[in-house]
Protein backbone atom coordinates (compact mmCIF):
# COMPACT_ATOMS: atom_id res chain seq x y z
CA UNK A 1 0.00 0.00 0.00
CA UNK A 2 1.53 3.31 -1.07
CA UNK A 3 0.48 6.55 0.59
CA UNK A 4 1.30 10.24 0.60
CA UNK A 5 0.32 13.33 2.59
CA UNK A 6 -0.41 16.73 1.07
CA UNK A 7 -1.23 20.06 2.64
CA UNK A 8 -4.17 22.30 1.65
CA UNK A 9 -2.10 23.84 -1.15
CA UNK A 10 -1.63 20.46 -2.73
CA UNK A 11 2.06 20.18 -1.84
CA UNK A 12 3.12 16.63 -1.10
CA UNK A 13 4.88 16.64 2.27
CA UNK A 14 5.52 12.97 2.88
CA UNK A 15 5.28 9.63 1.06
CA UNK A 16 5.81 6.04 2.06
CA UNK A 17 4.58 2.52 1.71
CA UNK A 18 3.87 -0.53 3.79
CA UNK A 19 3.10 -4.15 3.02
CA UNK A 20 1.24 -6.94 4.70
CA UNK A 21 0.57 -10.57 3.96
CA UNK A 22 -2.90 -12.03 3.56
CA UNK A 23 -2.81 -15.79 4.07
CA UNK A 24 -6.13 -17.46 3.13
CA UNK A 25 -4.75 -20.99 2.80
CA UNK A 26 -4.56 -23.60 5.59
CA UNK A 27 -1.41 -25.63 6.26
CA UNK A 28 -0.64 -28.59 3.99
CA UNK A 29 -0.32 -31.99 5.65
CA UNK A 30 2.05 -34.38 3.96
CA UNK A 31 2.96 -37.77 5.35
CA UNK A 32 1.90 -38.98 8.81
CA UNK A 33 4.47 -41.33 10.33
CA UNK A 34 3.00 -43.80 12.85
CA UNK A 35 5.50 -45.93 14.77
CA UNK A 36 3.91 -48.56 17.12
CA UNK A 37 5.47 -48.89 20.55
CA UNK A 38 5.01 -51.37 23.39
CA UNK A 39 1.71 -51.38 25.25
CA UNK A 40 -0.59 -50.16 22.46
CA UNK A 41 1.26 -46.87 22.13
CA UNK A 42 2.08 -45.18 18.83
CA UNK A 43 4.42 -42.28 18.11
CA UNK A 44 2.82 -39.74 15.72
CA UNK A 45 5.22 -37.66 13.58
CA UNK A 46 3.42 -35.58 10.93
CA UNK A 47 4.99 -33.57 8.11
CA UNK A 48 3.09 -30.25 8.08
CA UNK A 49 4.07 -27.15 6.10
CA UNK A 50 2.70 -23.67 5.54
CA UNK A 51 4.48 -21.61 2.88
CA UNK A 52 2.80 -18.29 3.72
CA UNK A 53 2.50 -17.33 7.40
CA UNK A 54 4.13 -20.49 8.77
CA UNK A 55 2.92 -23.27 11.05
CA UNK A 56 1.79 -22.19 14.53
CA UNK A 57 0.66 -25.51 16.07
CA UNK A 58 -0.82 -28.93 15.35
CA UNK A 59 -3.08 -31.55 16.89
CA UNK A 60 -3.32 -35.33 16.75
CA UNK A 61 -6.24 -37.39 18.02
CA UNK A 62 -8.20 -40.61 17.56
CA UNK A 63 -11.49 -38.68 17.53
CA UNK A 64 -11.85 -35.37 15.59
CA UNK A 65 -14.75 -34.45 17.87
CA UNK A 66 -12.23 -34.38 20.74
CA UNK A 67 -9.10 -32.78 19.19
CA UNK A 68 -7.05 -33.00 22.36
CA UNK A 69 -4.14 -30.72 23.34
CA UNK A 70 -2.49 -28.23 20.98
CA UNK A 71 1.16 -28.95 20.19
CA UNK A 72 3.61 -26.18 19.31
CA UNK A 73 5.06 -26.25 15.81
CA UNK A 74 8.50 -26.95 17.29
CA UNK A 75 7.31 -30.25 18.73
CA UNK A 76 8.03 -32.96 16.16
CA UNK A 77 6.01 -35.86 17.57
CA UNK A 78 3.70 -37.05 20.38
CA UNK A 79 2.63 -40.44 21.69
CA UNK A 80 -0.97 -41.65 21.65
CA UNK A 81 -2.60 -44.76 23.08
CA UNK A 82 -3.77 -46.49 19.90
CA UNK A 83 -4.12 -50.10 18.86
CA UNK A 84 -3.14 -51.44 15.46
CA UNK A 85 -5.74 -50.60 12.82
CA UNK A 86 -7.10 -47.52 14.61
CA UNK A 87 -7.16 -44.24 12.72
CA UNK A 88 -5.08 -41.25 13.82
CA UNK A 89 -6.23 -37.79 12.69
CA UNK A 90 -3.87 -34.84 12.34
CA UNK A 91 -4.51 -31.18 11.50
CA UNK A 92 -2.37 -28.02 11.41
CA UNK A 93 -2.99 -24.39 12.38
CA UNK A 94 -0.96 -21.61 10.79
CA UNK A 95 -0.05 -18.20 12.23
CA UNK A 96 -2.93 -16.57 10.38
CA UNK A 97 -5.36 -18.82 12.22
CA UNK A 98 -6.22 -21.04 9.21
CA UNK A 99 -7.04 -24.59 10.28
CA UNK A 100 -6.45 -27.45 7.83
CA UNK A 101 -8.85 -30.31 7.29
CA UNK A 102 -8.19 -33.46 9.28
CA UNK A 103 -5.77 -35.82 7.54
CA UNK A 104 -5.71 -39.40 8.70
CA UNK A 105 -3.65 -42.55 8.70
CA UNK A 106 -4.21 -45.99 10.18
CA UNK A 107 -1.90 -47.46 12.81
CA UNK A 108 -0.10 -50.28 11.01
CA UNK A 109 -0.87 -53.85 11.98
CA UNK A 110 1.79 -55.97 13.63
CA UNK A 111 4.10 -57.78 11.28
CA UNK A 112 2.38 -61.07 12.13
CA UNK A 113 -0.89 -59.82 10.63
CA UNK A 114 -0.53 -60.53 6.90
CA UNK A 115 -3.11 -58.30 5.27
CA UNK A 116 -4.71 -54.91 5.74
CA UNK A 117 -8.43 -54.41 5.17
CA UNK A 118 -9.53 -54.12 1.55
CA UNK A 119 -9.19 -50.54 0.27
CA UNK A 120 -12.29 -48.74 -0.92
CA UNK A 121 -12.38 -46.91 -4.23
CA UNK A 122 -14.44 -43.96 -5.43
CA UNK A 123 -15.13 -42.93 -9.01
CA UNK A 124 -16.24 -39.41 -10.00
CA UNK A 125 -18.95 -39.97 -12.61
CA UNK A 126 -19.77 -36.32 -13.35
CA UNK A 127 -19.64 -32.67 -12.28
CA UNK A 128 -22.01 -29.78 -12.86
CA UNK A 129 -22.57 -26.30 -11.45
CA UNK A 130 -26.03 -25.32 -10.26
CA UNK A 131 -27.47 -21.85 -10.70
CA UNK A 132 -26.96 -21.40 -6.95
CA UNK A 133 -23.19 -21.66 -7.47
CA UNK A 134 -22.90 -25.15 -5.97
CA UNK A 135 -20.64 -27.65 -7.70
CA UNK A 136 -22.35 -31.05 -7.66
CA UNK A 137 -19.90 -33.95 -7.79
CA UNK A 138 -21.33 -37.42 -8.48
CA UNK A 139 -19.31 -40.15 -6.71
CA UNK A 140 -19.64 -43.94 -6.94
CA UNK A 141 -18.14 -46.12 -4.20
CA UNK A 142 -16.96 -49.69 -4.06
CA UNK A 143 -16.19 -51.03 -0.57
CA UNK A 144 -16.17 -54.42 1.13
CA UNK A 145 -17.73 -52.90 4.26
CA UNK A 146 -20.76 -51.55 2.37
CA UNK A 147 -20.15 -47.81 2.88
CA UNK A 148 -17.48 -45.22 2.16
CA UNK A 149 -16.79 -42.02 4.08
CA UNK A 150 -15.96 -39.70 1.18
CA UNK A 151 -14.40 -36.25 1.18
CA UNK A 152 -13.95 -34.40 -2.10
CA UNK A 153 -11.79 -31.29 -2.35
CA UNK A 154 -12.11 -28.97 -5.34
CA UNK A 155 -8.73 -27.51 -6.36
CA UNK A 156 -8.43 -24.57 -8.78
CA UNK A 157 -5.07 -23.03 -9.64
CA UNK A 158 -3.36 -25.16 -7.02
CA UNK A 159 -5.61 -23.88 -4.20
CA UNK A 160 -8.35 -25.73 -2.32
CA UNK A 161 -11.52 -23.71 -3.01
CA UNK A 162 -14.27 -25.95 -1.62
CA UNK A 163 -14.80 -29.21 0.28
CA UNK A 164 -17.72 -31.63 0.54
CA UNK A 165 -18.19 -34.65 2.81
CA UNK A 166 -20.67 -37.50 2.65
CA UNK A 167 -21.36 -41.20 3.08
CA UNK A 168 -21.74 -43.21 -0.13
CA UNK A 169 -23.29 -46.67 -0.21
CA UNK A 170 -21.12 -49.27 -1.93
CA UNK A 171 -22.18 -49.89 -5.52
CA UNK A 172 -24.27 -46.69 -5.68
CA UNK A 173 -23.77 -43.10 -6.84
CA UNK A 174 -24.32 -40.13 -4.54
CA UNK A 175 -24.16 -36.38 -5.15
CA UNK A 176 -21.78 -34.33 -3.00
CA UNK A 177 -22.28 -30.57 -3.05
CA UNK A 178 -19.36 -28.12 -2.78
CA UNK A 179 -20.14 -24.38 -2.57
CA UNK A 180 -18.01 -22.28 -4.92
CA UNK A 181 -16.61 -18.98 -3.55
CA UNK A 182 -18.17 -15.81 -5.00
CA UNK A 183 -14.92 -14.82 -6.76
CA UNK A 184 -14.78 -18.19 -8.51
CA UNK A 185 -18.47 -17.91 -9.49
CA UNK A 186 -17.81 -14.51 -11.12
CA UNK A 187 -14.77 -15.90 -12.94
CA UNK A 188 -16.83 -18.86 -14.16
CA UNK A 189 -19.54 -16.50 -15.49
CA UNK A 190 -16.92 -14.45 -17.35
CA UNK A 191 -15.00 -17.40 -18.83
CA UNK A 192 -17.78 -19.95 -19.30
CA UNK A 193 -15.61 -22.89 -18.17
CA UNK A 194 -12.84 -23.43 -15.63
CA UNK A 195 -10.43 -26.36 -15.41
CA UNK A 196 -10.18 -27.83 -11.91
CA UNK A 197 -9.02 -30.93 -10.04
CA UNK A 198 -11.13 -32.97 -7.66
CA UNK A 199 -9.14 -34.75 -4.95
CA UNK A 200 -11.04 -37.57 -3.25
CA UNK A 201 -10.26 -39.03 0.17
CA UNK A 202 -12.16 -42.27 0.78
CA UNK A 203 -12.11 -43.93 4.19
CA UNK A 204 -13.45 -47.45 4.65
CA UNK A 205 -12.45 -50.25 7.03
CA UNK A 206 -9.88 -47.92 8.61
CA UNK A 207 -8.08 -47.28 5.33
CA UNK A 208 -7.95 -43.89 3.55
CA UNK A 209 -7.41 -43.85 -0.19
CA UNK A 210 -6.51 -40.58 -1.95
CA UNK A 211 -7.02 -39.99 -5.69
CA UNK A 212 -7.26 -37.00 -8.06
CA UNK A 213 -9.17 -36.39 -11.28
CA UNK A 214 -9.24 -33.36 -13.64
CA UNK A 215 -12.70 -31.88 -14.28
CA UNK A 216 -14.21 -28.98 -16.23
CA UNK A 217 -16.66 -26.67 -14.43
CA UNK A 218 -19.26 -25.22 -16.81
CA UNK A 219 -21.23 -22.07 -15.94
CA UNK A 220 -25.02 -22.60 -15.79
CA UNK A 221 -27.24 -20.78 -18.30
CA UNK A 222 -28.83 -17.43 -17.49
CA UNK A 223 -32.60 -17.50 -16.93
CA UNK A 224 -33.89 -14.76 -19.24
CA UNK A 225 -33.19 -11.61 -21.23
CA UNK A 226 -34.15 -8.40 -19.40
CA UNK A 227 -32.89 -5.72 -21.80
CA UNK A 228 -32.36 -5.60 -25.56
CA UNK A 229 -31.14 -3.02 -28.05
CA UNK A 230 -30.38 -2.99 -31.76
CA UNK A 231 -28.95 -0.43 -34.18
CA UNK A 232 -27.78 -0.29 -37.77
CA UNK A 233 -24.01 -0.54 -38.16
CA UNK A 234 -22.77 2.86 -39.31
CA UNK A 235 -21.65 2.77 -42.92
CA UNK A 236 -23.44 -0.53 -43.58
CA UNK A 237 -26.86 -1.27 -45.06
CA UNK A 238 -26.96 -5.02 -44.52
CA UNK A 239 -25.93 -5.51 -40.89
CA UNK A 240 -26.83 -4.39 -37.40
CA UNK A 241 -25.51 -4.76 -33.87
CA UNK A 242 -27.63 -6.41 -31.20
CA UNK A 243 -27.02 -6.01 -27.48
CA UNK A 244 -28.71 -7.69 -24.53
CA UNK A 245 -28.49 -8.07 -20.79
CA UNK A 246 -29.48 -11.35 -19.11
CA UNK A 247 -30.75 -12.10 -15.63
CA UNK A 248 -29.32 -15.01 -13.67
CA UNK A 249 -27.22 -16.01 -10.70
CA UNK A 250 -23.67 -14.87 -9.94
CA UNK A 251 -22.18 -17.93 -11.67
CA UNK A 252 -24.56 -17.94 -14.67
CA UNK A 253 -23.57 -17.14 -18.25
CA UNK A 254 -25.82 -15.81 -21.00
CA UNK A 255 -25.69 -18.15 -24.00
CA UNK A 256 -28.07 -16.87 -26.64
CA UNK A 257 -29.02 -17.51 -30.25
CA UNK A 258 -30.04 -14.41 -32.19
CA UNK A 259 -32.37 -14.70 -35.20
CA UNK A 260 -33.00 -11.69 -37.41
CA UNK A 261 -36.71 -11.79 -38.18
CA UNK A 262 -38.24 -10.02 -41.19
CA UNK A 263 -41.09 -7.71 -40.13
CA UNK A 264 -41.80 -5.71 -43.31
CA UNK A 265 -40.35 -4.76 -46.69
CA UNK A 266 -40.10 -1.46 -48.57
CA UNK A 267 -40.02 2.10 -47.33
CA UNK A 268 -43.69 1.91 -46.35
CA UNK A 269 -43.05 -1.15 -44.17
CA UNK A 270 -45.41 -3.48 -46.07
CA UNK A 271 -46.23 -6.69 -44.22
CA UNK A 272 -44.00 -9.73 -44.67
CA UNK A 273 -43.92 -13.32 -43.53
CA UNK A 274 -42.76 -12.93 -39.93
CA UNK A 275 -41.52 -16.51 -39.87
CA UNK A 276 -38.79 -15.53 -42.35
CA UNK A 277 -35.33 -15.48 -40.74
CA UNK A 278 -32.78 -13.53 -42.80
CA UNK A 279 -29.74 -13.68 -40.52
CA UNK A 280 -28.41 -15.50 -37.46
CA UNK A 281 -25.65 -15.10 -34.88
CA UNK A 282 -24.62 -16.31 -31.45
CA UNK A 283 -24.12 -14.14 -28.39
CA UNK A 284 -22.42 -15.10 -25.15
CA UNK A 285 -21.22 -13.30 -22.04
CA UNK A 286 -21.56 -13.05 -18.26
CA UNK A 287 -24.95 -12.49 -16.65
CA UNK A 288 -25.67 -8.87 -15.77
CA UNK A 289 -23.19 -7.46 -18.29
CA UNK A 290 -24.19 -5.88 -21.59
CA UNK A 291 -23.15 -8.29 -24.34
CA UNK A 292 -23.46 -7.84 -28.06
CA UNK A 293 -23.01 -9.33 -31.50
CA UNK A 294 -23.24 -8.32 -35.15
CA UNK A 295 -25.71 -9.88 -37.58
CA UNK A 296 -25.20 -9.71 -41.34
CA UNK A 297 -28.07 -10.40 -43.75
CA UNK A 298 -27.95 -13.82 -45.37
CA UNK A 299 -28.41 -14.33 -49.13
CA UNK A 300 -32.21 -14.14 -48.88
CA UNK A 301 -32.04 -10.96 -46.85
CA UNK A 302 -29.59 -9.28 -49.23
CA UNK A 303 -31.79 -10.19 -52.20
CA UNK A 304 -34.87 -8.68 -50.49
CA UNK A 305 -32.91 -5.56 -49.52
CA UNK A 306 -31.76 -5.08 -53.10
CA UNK A 307 -35.32 -5.51 -54.39
CA UNK A 308 -37.17 -3.29 -51.89
CA UNK A 309 -34.50 -0.81 -50.79
CA UNK A 310 -35.37 -1.06 -47.08
CA UNK A 311 -36.28 -3.86 -44.70
CA UNK A 312 -37.88 -3.72 -41.28
CA UNK A 313 -36.27 -6.37 -39.10
CA UNK A 314 -36.38 -7.43 -35.47
CA UNK A 315 -33.81 -9.47 -33.53
CA UNK A 316 -35.26 -12.40 -31.57
CA UNK A 317 -32.95 -13.56 -28.76
CA UNK A 318 -33.44 -17.12 -27.51
CA UNK A 319 -32.17 -18.14 -24.06
CA UNK A 320 -32.96 -21.52 -22.51
CA UNK A 321 -35.43 -22.17 -25.33
CA UNK A 322 -37.42 -18.99 -24.57
CA UNK A 323 -37.55 -16.22 -27.19
CA UNK A 324 -37.28 -12.49 -26.36
CA UNK A 325 -38.04 -9.86 -29.00
CA UNK A 326 -35.83 -6.84 -29.55
CA UNK A 327 -36.77 -3.47 -31.13
CA UNK A 328 -37.73 -3.11 -34.79
CA UNK A 329 -34.91 -1.66 -36.93
CA UNK A 330 -34.98 -0.29 -40.47
CA UNK A 331 -32.13 -1.58 -42.66
CA UNK A 332 -31.06 0.00 -45.92
CA UNK A 333 -30.69 3.65 -45.01
CA UNK A 334 -33.11 6.54 -45.46
CA UNK A 335 -33.05 9.70 -47.55
CA UNK A 336 -33.11 13.05 -45.74
CA UNK A 337 -36.84 13.66 -46.20
CA UNK A 338 -37.88 10.21 -44.96
CA UNK A 339 -35.52 10.39 -41.98
CA UNK A 340 -36.70 13.84 -40.79
CA UNK A 341 -40.33 12.75 -41.11
CA UNK A 342 -39.58 9.58 -39.13
CA UNK A 343 -37.95 11.64 -36.37
CA UNK A 344 -40.87 14.09 -36.27
CA UNK A 345 -43.30 11.17 -36.09
CA UNK A 346 -41.45 9.75 -33.07
CA UNK A 347 -41.35 13.16 -31.37
CA UNK A 348 -45.04 13.70 -32.09
CA UNK A 349 -45.88 10.29 -30.63
CA UNK A 350 -43.84 11.16 -27.57
CA UNK A 351 -45.38 14.64 -27.11
CA UNK A 352 -48.08 13.59 -24.59
CA UNK A 353 -45.39 12.15 -22.32
CA UNK A 354 -43.93 15.64 -21.87
CA UNK A 355 -47.41 16.94 -21.05
CA UNK A 356 -47.90 14.17 -18.49
CA UNK A 357 -44.58 15.07 -16.85
CA UNK A 358 -45.52 18.77 -16.57
CA UNK A 359 -48.95 17.85 -15.21
CA UNK A 360 -47.38 15.57 -12.60
CA UNK A 361 -44.96 18.28 -11.43
CA UNK A 362 -47.87 20.77 -11.26
CA UNK A 363 -49.83 18.34 -9.07
CA UNK A 364 -46.86 17.97 -6.73
CA UNK A 365 -46.38 21.75 -6.61
CA UNK A 366 -50.10 22.20 -5.86
CA UNK A 367 -49.86 19.51 -3.15
CA UNK A 368 -52.51 17.36 -4.84
CA UNK A 369 -50.09 14.44 -4.53
CA UNK A 370 -46.98 13.88 -2.42
CA UNK A 371 -43.48 14.29 -3.89
CA UNK A 372 -42.98 10.52 -3.44
CA UNK A 373 -46.14 9.81 -5.45
CA UNK A 374 -44.86 12.14 -8.17
CA UNK A 375 -41.56 10.25 -8.23
CA UNK A 376 -43.47 6.97 -8.60
CA UNK A 377 -45.38 8.35 -11.61
CA UNK A 378 -42.13 9.50 -13.26
CA UNK A 379 -40.51 6.10 -12.68
CA UNK A 380 -43.57 4.08 -13.74
CA UNK A 381 -45.09 6.13 -16.60
CA UNK A 382 -42.61 8.73 -17.85
CA UNK A 383 -39.12 7.21 -17.89
CA UNK A 384 -40.03 3.87 -19.57
CA UNK A 385 -41.69 5.73 -22.47
CA UNK A 386 -38.70 8.04 -22.85
CA UNK A 387 -36.22 5.17 -22.81
CA UNK A 388 -38.36 3.34 -25.39
CA UNK A 389 -38.50 6.40 -27.66
CA UNK A 390 -34.72 6.83 -27.40
CA UNK A 391 -34.27 3.19 -28.44
CA UNK A 392 -36.63 3.67 -31.40
CA UNK A 393 -34.77 6.79 -32.55
CA UNK A 394 -31.42 5.02 -32.28
CA UNK A 395 -32.81 2.09 -34.25
CA UNK A 396 -33.81 4.28 -37.23
CA UNK A 397 -31.77 3.63 -40.33
CA UNK A 398 -29.05 6.30 -40.56
CA UNK A 399 -29.71 9.50 -42.54
CA UNK A 400 -27.32 10.96 -45.14
CA UNK A 401 -23.97 11.93 -43.62
CA UNK A 402 -24.81 15.64 -43.91
CA UNK A 403 -27.55 15.13 -41.27
CA UNK A 404 -25.34 13.33 -38.76
CA UNK A 405 -25.26 16.45 -36.59
CA UNK A 406 -29.08 16.43 -36.37
CA UNK A 407 -29.04 12.75 -35.41
CA UNK A 408 -26.58 13.60 -32.61
CA UNK A 409 -28.96 16.38 -31.45
CA UNK A 410 -31.86 13.91 -31.31
CA UNK A 411 -29.95 11.36 -29.25
CA UNK A 412 -28.44 13.96 -26.90
CA UNK A 413 -31.82 15.61 -26.30
CA UNK A 414 -33.30 12.39 -24.97
CA UNK A 415 -30.19 11.32 -23.06
CA UNK A 416 -30.00 14.64 -21.21
CA UNK A 417 -33.77 14.73 -20.62
CA UNK A 418 -33.75 11.22 -19.16
CA UNK A 419 -30.86 12.17 -16.86
CA UNK A 420 -32.74 15.30 -15.74
CA UNK A 421 -35.90 13.29 -15.07
CA UNK A 422 -33.95 10.77 -12.99
CA UNK A 423 -32.48 13.64 -10.98
CA UNK A 424 -35.93 15.12 -10.38
CA UNK A 425 -37.27 11.69 -9.37
CA UNK A 426 -34.51 11.29 -6.77
CA UNK A 427 -35.15 14.83 -5.50
CA UNK A 428 -38.89 14.12 -5.06
CA UNK A 429 -38.20 10.80 -3.30
CA UNK A 430 -36.12 12.76 -0.77
CA UNK A 431 -39.16 14.95 -0.06
CA UNK A 432 -38.16 17.95 -2.18
CA UNK A 433 -40.51 20.08 -4.29
CA UNK A 434 -40.18 20.93 -8.02
CA UNK A 435 -39.42 24.56 -7.13
CA UNK A 436 -36.20 23.67 -5.27
CA UNK A 437 -34.92 20.90 -7.57
CA UNK A 438 -31.08 20.90 -7.28
CA UNK A 439 -30.85 19.41 -10.80
CA UNK A 440 -32.16 22.64 -12.36
CA UNK A 441 -28.87 23.21 -14.19
CA UNK A 442 -29.30 19.84 -15.88
CA UNK A 443 -32.80 20.93 -16.90
CA UNK A 444 -31.37 24.14 -18.32
CA UNK A 445 -28.92 22.13 -20.38
CA UNK A 446 -31.74 19.87 -21.58
CA UNK A 447 -33.74 22.93 -22.67
CA UNK A 448 -30.77 24.32 -24.61
CA UNK A 449 -30.21 20.98 -26.37
CA UNK A 450 -33.92 20.77 -27.28
CA UNK A 451 -33.90 24.28 -28.74
CA UNK A 452 -30.89 23.44 -30.87
CA UNK A 453 -32.53 20.21 -32.02
CA UNK A 454 -35.73 21.95 -33.15
CA UNK A 455 -33.76 24.72 -34.89
CA UNK A 456 -31.59 22.18 -36.73
CA UNK A 457 -34.65 20.12 -37.72
CA UNK A 458 -36.38 23.23 -39.09
CA UNK A 459 -33.25 24.28 -40.98
CA UNK A 460 -32.78 20.81 -42.48
CA UNK A 461 -36.48 20.39 -43.32
CA UNK A 462 -37.12 23.75 -44.96
CA UNK A 463 -35.38 23.06 -48.31
CA UNK A 464 -37.17 19.66 -48.41
CA UNK A 465 -40.60 21.23 -47.94
CA UNK A 466 -41.02 19.86 -44.41
CA UNK A 467 -42.57 22.20 -41.87
CA UNK A 468 -41.46 21.52 -38.30
CA UNK A 469 -44.35 22.08 -35.83
CA UNK A 470 -43.97 24.33 -32.76
CA UNK A 471 -41.31 23.20 -30.35
CA UNK A 472 -43.62 23.19 -27.37
CA UNK A 473 -45.38 20.08 -28.72
CA UNK A 474 -42.31 18.17 -29.80
CA UNK A 475 -39.67 18.89 -27.21
CA UNK A 476 -38.47 15.64 -25.64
Amino acid sequence: VHYRFADSAGTVTSTGSTSNMFDPDPPVIGTISLQPDAGNLVRVTPAISDAASGLESWQATLNPADPGPVNAASRESITLAAAAGQTVYVRGIDRAGNVSAWASAAVPLPAAVPAAPQQATVELTGTRVRESGDAVLAARCESASGTCQVRVILVVGGKNVSTADGVVQSGRTAALTAKLPATLQRSLARRGTIRATVRSEVTSDGVTTVASKPVTLVAPDAREVVQTAAAVVRGSKDSLTVAARCRGSLAARCRAKVDLQLVGVGSRGRAANQATIIGQAKMEGPTGARIGTRIVLDAVGRRLLKKHGTLRVRPVITVRGKAFRGPTVLLGGMDARAWIRAVLAELDRHGPVRADLNATLDRVHGREITPQAGADIIERDILPDRVDTLARLRALAPPPARLDYVRRDVIEAFVVSIAANKGTMAHLRAGGMPTNDPTSRLHERATAVKKKLMADLARAGKPLGIEVPPARRLWP
